[in-house]
């Protein structure tokens, strides 16, 4: 099979799927709207695979083709999600009778609704009492909104804001549901029909910035009101009880079946990391931020946000968080440390393919738009937003950033996540790097519209450098690392892998920043 041309067997099963519903000068029409379509993207016999099982998969394969002569955007979408997504395409290979809900125009455009998403969810659950029946729905529920958002995304009918919100709004909706399960499946087994005990369940990273990719990790937190003990006749302190549900939470969303997964969830970021309880009261989380919270922390804060359980817990714990991120004054100043935590990312995780992390990437724009938060947050409330692209918005309206930087840092940022969500969308893997084989970069080049991968590259080196510039302007990094040259490449390691990953723990704990075993002055003196 030549590049960017059907194959002979997908031709002949053409002509076996029509079943004689087309004659000659119709079957010849169908294979010249599949080329049309098929000129858009990177087409070889693995795009040409997946187009022929989702066709494949349709048991009326005559009227599916006659369909597509009389409306040709039910073939762009059938070549759209075979050239673009092996995981869109297995999810239709699957369930092939939601092919004909993306035709539906309005329904593809309809926004997400997390109303409606829910009452599906309670809908079903009145139907299915098992648990396992409960969370296999909601695997369905994820599969099938993934394919909306996803073929949405591909065809370029979504700006990357309204992608990334309508990611979040349905991970909002079924992580609510999932741990609200969890958490009635603890009581009960307890016998606890009933407690005046308050949990609240909060988002940060990337879904508490409303800005989640396709397979982002979703990085979560759990306060409760206050520890006491609770049940009729066999107590239990009400902490060990959170405890059970979150780790129930957790084996619910992360366990792998013929379905996938939901959500890999992540509770390491709570205060004192992994040797710390699943759950604090609010009290207790407050006094380690008042005590012991590190600059880092702050940062993530700023993408604090409700999920599930007691809205009024969450208002307090909010409000405590907006004075102690965004004062007014502070000893030490948030760019310096910033600046320190950039460079150790890049010493330690040096990576020119990895848009997120690599100099100028997606971490670069992060933590200017962070740091400018951090600084003048106090004053303008809209800064106390936890969405990139909206704060990156605010900042020039403000006159924070000056008409270059605002188009400079706004493009880039689309541009890099729109790579982030192509690759990851191929096969839902998490993933911030730029492929090594050369067929899928130049499939990721075509998707963009450049004619060669070396375009891509140029470009996206132009969008680094320009980044990087407004970087050092903002953050003023001292030592900045632009060559990629590391001292410890010079120094022969017995294990390499090994050294690097001790020498990151004497200075951070058990991880760089999500993990913290060390205070700030233990960091420091190292």
């Amino acid at each position: 099979m030549k590049k960017n041309q059907l194959s002979d067997e997908f031709i002949t099963h053409i002509v076996d799927w029509n079943s004689g519903k087309l004659n000659n000068e119709q079957l010849d029409k169908l294979l010249e709207i599949f080329k049309n379509e098929l000129k858009k993207y990177f087409f070889s016999r693995i795009e040409e695979s997946n187009l022929i099982r989702i066709i494949n998969s349709i048991i009326d394969k005559g009227s599916l083709l006659s369909d597509c002569i009389k409306h040709p955007h039910h073939c762009e979408v059938i070549c759209a999600i075979a050239c673009c997504s092996n995981y869109l395409s297995d999810i239709l290979v699957r369930n092939p009778e939601l092919l004909y809900q993306l035709y539906n125009e309005s329904y593809l455009r309809a926004d997400i609704n997390t109303d409606e998403i829910n009452s599906e969810i309670h809908r079903s659950f009145k139907i299915f009492k098992k648990i396992d029946s409960r969370i296999k729905f909601l695997k369905k529920i994820k599969r099938r909104y993934f394919l909306k958002i996803g073929l949405n995304d591909i065809l370029g009918k979504n700006e990357l804001i309204d992608t990334t919100r309508s990611l979040s709004l349905l991970a909002y909706a079924i992580n609510s549901n999932l741990f609200d399960l969890s958490y009635k499946t603890v009581l009960e087994a307890h016998g606890i029909k009933s407690t005046k005990r308050k949990y609240c369940l909060l988002a940060l990273g990337k879904l508490g910035g409303n800005e989640l990719n396709y397979s982002s990790d979703i990085d979560l937190l759990v306060i409760h009101d206050k520890n006491s003990l609770v049940g009729a006749s066999k107590k239990i302190y009400y902490s060990d009880i959170m405890t059970e549900t979150i780790k129930l939470f957790v084996s619910n969303s992360t366990e792998f079946t013929d379905l996938g997964n939901l959500y890999r969830v992540d509770f390491r970021l709570r205060p004192d990391g992994n040797i710390s309880p699943l759950s604090r009261s609010l009290p207790e989380t407050i006094n380690y931020y008042e005590s012991r919270g590190e600059q880092w922390e702050k940062q993530m804060l700023i993408k604090l946000n409700f999920v599930v359980g007691d809205v009024n817990l969450f208002n307090q714990f909010q409000s405590f968080v907006h004075s102690y991120v965004f004062k007014m004054s502070s000893l030490n100043s948030p760019l310096e440390a910033i600046a320190k935590m950039k460079n150790n990312i890049e010493e330690m995780h040096w990576d020119s393919s990895n848009v997120k992390t690599t100099v100028g990437g997606i971490r670069d724009i992060e933590f200017i738009v962070q740091g400018l938060q951090l600084i003048h947050g106090k004053i303008i409330p809209g800064l106390r937003n936890g969405n990139s692209l909206e704060c990156i918005e605010i900042l020039y309206n403000n006159d924070l950033l000056s008409q270059s930087e605002y188009n400079t840092l706004k493009g880039a940022y689309i541009f890099y996540r729109r790579i982030e969500h192509f690759l990851q969308l191929m096969n839902n893997t998490q993933t911030h790097s730029l492929p090594d084989d050369a067929n899928q970069l130049m499939q990721l080049s075509m998707y963009f519209g450049f004619g060669s991968s070396a375009q891509f590259k140029s470009t996206l080196g132009k969008h680094q450098q320009e980044v990087r510039k407004i970087f050092n302007s903002v953050i003023n990094l001292e030592g900045e690392n632009e060559t990629g040259k590391n001292v410890l490449d010079e120094i022969r390691f017995a294990d390499n892998k090994r050294a690097r990953k001790n020498i990151e723990f004497l200075e951070f704990g058990t991880g760089l920043v999500a993990v913290k075993s060390f205070d700030a002055k233990t960091t420091d003196r190292f």
